[in-house]
């Protein structure tokens, strides 16, 4: 066996752990990370990371009228011809905000021009004595909180002398002479031939 001169060090060992591992006997700067030597594709840095799952875009709130409330639309109950649309008034303020009386409607066309329509505050002059009125009375609402108020009407068409009347949307203010804001019913308001709508007065939501 052959022995180095100042280690007295077996030479073949030390030739064979030089061959299995280079970076092992030689004194220089370790090799670079994967991350530092190769540079991402161009699918790579483009495309999401691997592993993770693309993150979908959510919608911006719209932010709350000045006034501190926001008008809503809820479903439309149909039947036999009847239609009642929930009409919602939610307080996105930061205040309490009083509400009192009924909301003040107006149908509006195709190009937002408002239609002639006749609006009653009594809900039996459309739905008949199938339904109760209530009587206005104040409704304070938290911010947070909701109120909610029905509008009604019916499609019936009974006047060849008049064209069917479809609204699209519906410009509803909290009150008389309060600032209006528009919201759009699902199937928009078909009026047919009668030319007129009732609206109850506001409640709390779900009273």
């Amino acid at each position: 066996m052959n022995w180095t001169e100042k280690g007295r060090r077996p030479l073949g060992v030390l030739l064979v752990v030089c061959a299995a591992g280079l970076t092992g006997c030689a004194r220089e700067e370790p090799a670079r990370t994967v991350r530092e030597a190769a540079a991402p594709s161009p699918a790579a840095a483009s495309g999401p990371a691997a592993g993770r799952t693309p993150s979908t875009p959510t919608a911006t709130p719209d932010p709350c009228p000045r006034e501190g409330v926001r008008v809503m639309a809820g479903t439309v109950d149909g039947a036999m011809g009847l239609r009642a649309l929930t009409v919602q008034l939610v307080n996105c303020g930061t205040a309490p905000h009083t509400v009192d009386g009924r909301p003040d409607v107006r149908v509006l066309g195709e190009r937002g021009q408002a239609l002639d329509v006749t609006v009653h505050d009594d809900l039996t002059t459309i739905a008949g004595t199938g339904v109760r009125n209530s009587a206005p009375r104040p409704v304070t609402l938290r911010p947070g909180q909701a109120a909610e108020a029905v509008v009604m009407w019916r499609n019936t068409y009974d006047d060849p002398s008049r064209p069917p009347l479809l609204g699209r949307r519906l410009k509803v203010a909290p009150a008389v002479g309060e600032p209006g804001q528009t919201i759009a019913p699902e199937g928009g308001v078909d009026l047919g031939s009668t030319g007129k709508l009732a609206v109850g007065p506001w409640k709390p939501m779900g009273g």
